[in-house]
Order: C-alpha cells, then structure tokens, then sequence
C-alpha cells in the first residue's frame, strides 16, 4: 500500500471494531502519546481508568472533541 486511496479502501474492509482501533491508535500518534496509555484499576468495586502522567487535561472541549468522533 502506498497511496492514501489504497489506504482507504483497506480501512474501509476492517470491521468496525478494527477501525475504531485504528483511529485510536492514529490518534495517540498524532497526538504524541506514550504507547503505554492508561491503565485500568479497581477502586470501591468499580473499574476506573488512570492516565498516564503525560497525558493531556481532560477538558470540556477534549471531551467533545472525542466524543464527536465515537461511533
């Protein structure tokens, strides 16, 4: 694969489920995020996830950002 159709057209096979995962992982790229991400941990029986240390505030506007982009 070498041109951008090329790429488009093999992300557009992927299930959702991959694409979604694909988008995720493009996006700690471009934003520069460390490849070890969040870590999950139970806290009074309920799942939470951490950050890592570098990751940026999570502010109302990166919120929406995000979730604009979920399916």
């Amino acid at each position: 694969m070498s041109t951008l159709a090329e790429i488009e057209q093999a992300v557009d096979a992927l299930p959702q489920e991959e694409q979604v995962a694909l988008l995720r992982h493009i996006e700690s790229k471009v934003r520069g995020a460390t490849a070890t991400g969040g870590r999950l941990v139970m806290e009074n029986g309920r799942a939470v996830l951490v950050a890592p240390p570098d990751a940026p505030a999570m502010t109302p506007e990166l919120v929406t950002t995000l979730l604009a982009d979920f399916p």
